[in-house]
C-alpha cells in the first residue's frame, strides 16, 4: 500500500510520517518546496514537489501507484482578522486543494481519501455534546473553507468508486504544538494568577497521537462511500480542571481565582481577548462514540498520559 500525505512536515504531519516510517509503510510527500531540512531518511519514503497548493496544482505525478490519500495541509493558527485578509488563500488551500486533489484521486483510482476537518464546521461553542448529525454552522473563515470541502469531497464520493472519510476533532495538543494549547501552557508555566477558576465548562481535546492512531485506523480500514466521524479524546474536562493538571503535571500549583464570569465577559468585550475568553468559558464537547464502535477503537492514549508527554516535551525545550 502506499500512501500519499500532505501537510508532512506540519504538526500533525510530523508525528504521523514518524508513525508511517516505523510501520514501513511506502509514503510519498507532496511538498510545497524541496527542503533539505525537512527530508526525511528511508527507502520507504519519496517526495513529489507540487508547488503552492491551489487551484492550479498538478497532481497526477503525486498520485501514481496511490491507494489512501490523507490530506494534513492546511491554514491554522490565525487569528479570525488575518483570515479575512487572506481569505482567498485560505480557501485555496482548505478547500479548492482537497477537492482537486480528490478529484484527480478518483480519476487514477485512489481507494480512499481521508481529510482532515475540523469542529470548527459545526460550531464554537455549544451548551450541549455534539454529534456527526449536529447540524453544522461554521463560524469564521477557517471553519468556512473546511465546510465547504467536506460537502465537495462528499459529492466527489457518491459519483466515483473512491471512499471519503471526514475527521473532525477539536483543539489537538501533544510535542510540537502550536497555538492556544501552547500558550496556555506558557502562562501555566510561569505561574501567573488567572481568574478562571468560577468556569464551570465541558472541553474536548485529542491528543496528537491519539489522532494519529484515528489516521492509521482510518488507512487500514474498508473505505465508505461517505462517512464523517467526530474524533476525541475520551475524557473531556473544564478549563480550571485542565489548568490544574497542566500545573501538576509541571509541579506546580495551579493559581486559580474565583471571579463571577459575567464581570470576565465585560472586561473580555472591552479588551482584545474576548475570542480567547470564549474558548476558555465555553463549551465544546465532542461524542466521538461513532468512530469507536465503527472502528473498534480506544484511544491509546489517556489525556493526563498526552499532557504528560507534552509537558516533558515542553520542558525540553526550555532547558528544564
Amino acid at each position: 500500500m502506499r500512501v500519499l500525505v500532505t501537510g508532512g512536515s506540519g504538526f500533525v504531519g510530523t508525528h504521523l510520517i514518524a508513525k508511517l516510517i516505523e510501520r514501513n509503510w511506502n509514503i510519498r510527500l507532496a511538498v510545497r518546496v524541496d527542503d533539505a531540512n525537512f527530508r526525511i531518511k528511508g527507502e520507504c519514503c519519496d517526495y513529489i514537489v507540487v508547488g503552492d497548493i491551489n487551484s492550479d496544482t498538478q497532481w497526477e505525478a503525486s498520485l501514481r501507484d496511490v491507494d489512501v490519500v490523507v490530506y494534513l495541509a492546511g491554514y491554522a493558527h490565525i487569528s479570525n482578522d488575518e483570515f479575512s485578509k487572506i481569505r482567498q488563500r485560505c480557501i485555496d488551500v482548505n478547500t479548492t486543494g482537497p477537492v482537486n486533489l480528490a478529484r484527480s484521486a478518483a480519476k487514477t483510482g485512489v481507494k480512499h481519501f481521508i481529510y482532515l476537518s475540523s469542529i470548527g464546521v459545526v460550531c464554537q461553542y455549544s451548551e450541549f455534546t455534539i454529534n456527526e448529525n449536529t447540524p453544522c454552522n461554521p463560524h469564521n473563515v477557517y471553519a468556512e473553507s473546511k465546510w465547504l470541502a467536506e460537502n465537495e469531497l462528499k459529492g466527489i464520493a457518491t459519483t466515483s468508486s473512491m471512499g471519503v472519510t471526514i475527521l473532525r476533532p477539536p483543539l489537538v495538543y501533544g510535542p510540537g504544538n502550536p497555538g492556544n494549547f501552547r500558550r496556555l501552557i506558557d502562562v501555566v508555566s510561569k505561574g501567573y494568577p488567572l481568574p478562571l477558576g468560577s468556569i464551570t465548562n465541558r472541553r474536548s481535546f485529542l491528543y496528537v497521537k491519539n489522532l494519529v492512531d484515528v489516521i492509521l485506523k482510518c488507512i487500514e480500514a474498508p473505505a465508505d462511500d461517505s462517512v464523517v466521524y467526530h474524533v476525541s479524546d475520551d475524557q473531556s474536562v473544564s478549563t480550571p480542571e485542565l489548568i490544574t493538571i497542566l500545573a501538576q503535571t509541571m509541579g506546580k500549583k495551579a493559581k486559580l481565582y474565583n471571579v463571577p464570569v459575567s464581570i470576565l465577559s465585560g472586561i473580555a468585550s472591552v479588551t482584545r481577548h474576548k475570542d480567547d475568553l470564549i474558548r476558555l468559558k465555553q463549551s465544546l464537547e465532542l461524542d466521538n462514540t461513532k468512530f469507536k464502535e465503527n472502528i473498534d477503537w480506544t484511544p491509546p492514549y489517556t489525556l493526563q498520559e498526552g499532557i504528560k508527554e507534552t509537558i516533558n516535551w515542553y520542558l525540553v525545550q526550555h532547558g528544564k
